[in-house]
C-alpha cells in the first residue's frame, strides 16, 4: 500500500512539473557581467533551484560532518560502557 501511495505521489508531482514547464516555456533574456543568454524561463528556474541546492548542501556539510563525528564518538563511549558493565557482572 505504501509503494502504491508513493507511486501515485510521484506521478502527481511529475504531472505538476510538466504543467509548470509547459506554462513557463517562453524565452527570457538573462544578463550576466560577460554577456547575455536567451533561455526558456523553466530552464532558468530549474537551474537556479539546483544552484541553490548545491550552495545549501555545501553550507550544511560542516554541520553534517561534525554531527557524524560526534555520533561515532558517542557510539564508542556507549559501547565501552556496555563492555565495562558486562565485565563487572
Amino acid at each position: 500500500m505504501k509503494q502504491q501511495l508513493k507511486l501515485i505521489g510521484a506521478v502527481f508531482l511529475a504531472l505538476i512539473v510538466v504543467i509548470f514547464a509547459m506554462v513557463n516555456f517562453q524565452r527570457v533574456t538573462v544578463n550576466f557581467l560577460f554577456g547575455t543568454v536567451r533561455l526558456p524561463l523553466v530552464v532558468i528556474i530549474v537551474g537556479t533551484l539546483f544552484i541553490g541546492m548545491i550552495i545549501t548542501f555545501m553550507g550544511a556539510m560542516p554541520t553534517i560532518l561534525r554531527l557524524k563525528t560526534q555520533n561515532k564518538q558517542l557510539l564508542k563511549k556507549q559501547e565501552s560502557k556496555k563492555n565495562s558493565q558486562e565485565t563487572n557482572k
